[in-house]
């Protein structure tokens, strides 16, 4: 927790993860109440972003040793332009079974950036850095999920996905100033 860099890394995870959940937590409610999908086409697109998620994970895989802060930044930022643009095309199908596509994509590339962060940021222990890192991510999991929602609850899952959005975009930003840089 001393190291500036693991700090920064672990700040990002927790906005990332913490907007993540905030909104995805809601997916199938925003998917069947508003996009007025049906189950069996919820389902469908459900799958269709797991199996997004794992081409984004081999796909940052392939390319994080070449450009790790290009690597988050750019699954962040995604993140948060197809989350915040969901509530926007609600009623464009197609679109949105691409943005939750896109979503589940950049959200795969997410774990492997962070790991890879916190690795480079505590060479000297490992284990402890990939200890918080997972310590990170569950608590901001949870933190997302329960205040994801009392705004869904009080505002509506257009307001979480907003929040959401929201909170991916500022993780990208920890990548602004040059001190904060990774790899």
């Amino acid at each position: 927790m001393r190291n500036p860099a693991a700090r920064i890394a672990l700040l990002a995870t927790g906005l990332i993860f913490f907007g993540h959940f905030a909104a995805y937590t809601y997916v199938t409610p925003y998917l069947e109440e508003q996009a007025h999908f049906g189950p069996s086409a919820v389902t469908l697109i459900l799958l269709g972003y797991g199996m997004a998620g794992l081409a984004g994970n081999f796909t940052a895989g392939a390319v994080v040793g070449r450009g790790l802060r290009t690597v988050y930044v750019t699954a962040a930022v995604l993140v948060a332009v197809a989350v915040g643009l969901l509530n926007a095309l609600t009623g464009v199908a197609p679109l949105v079974v691409v943005l939750v596509m896109v979503w589940g994509a950049a959200f795969g590339a997410v774990p492997l950036a962070l790991q890879t962060w916190i690795l480079r940021a505590t060479p000297e222990a490992p284990e402890s850095g990939m200890a918080l890192l997972v310590g990170a991510c569950q608590i901001a999991l949870a933190a997302g999920s329960f205040i994801g929602g009392m705004v869904v609850d009080g505002y509506g899952t257009s307001a979480g996905f907003a929040l959401g959005g929201t909170l991916a975009l500022l993780s990208a930003t920890t990548q602004l100033r040059p001190r904060r840089q990774v790899g």
